[in-house]
């Protein structure tokens, strides 16, 4: 498979399934966690790893603290364990 026909592969999948990344992008914007303090991680993990379990997934929360308790989601299917990684800044600066 190309690029191009990945490319077209990803954008046909977000097309079909556009009502259900609108309604998860809604609820995360209407959980305020604002950065500083970056309060509210594990609310907007949970979110994820509910969607993720929806799908199969075997969900972990993996918690660890700098100033304020951040929270990822490693999330795993299958018995070779093949897993989703999510790296992102689920707060916003105001």
């Amino acid at each position: 498979m190309t690029g191009h026909q990945a490319a077209e592969r990803v954008l046909a999948r977000v097309d079909a399934d556009r009502d259900e990344l609108v309604a998860l992008t809604a609820d995360l914007i209407r959980i305020p966690s604002v950065d500083p303090p970056g309060d509210r991680y594990r609310e907007c993990a949970e979110l994820f790893g509910r969607r993720l379990d929806l799908v199969g997934m075997d969900v972990q929360y993996l918690e660890y603290t700098a100033f304020h308790p951040r929270v990822n989601v490693v999330a795993g299917q299958g018995p070779s364990r093949k897993c989703i990684s999510l790296t992102s800044h689920v707060s916003s600066r105001i």
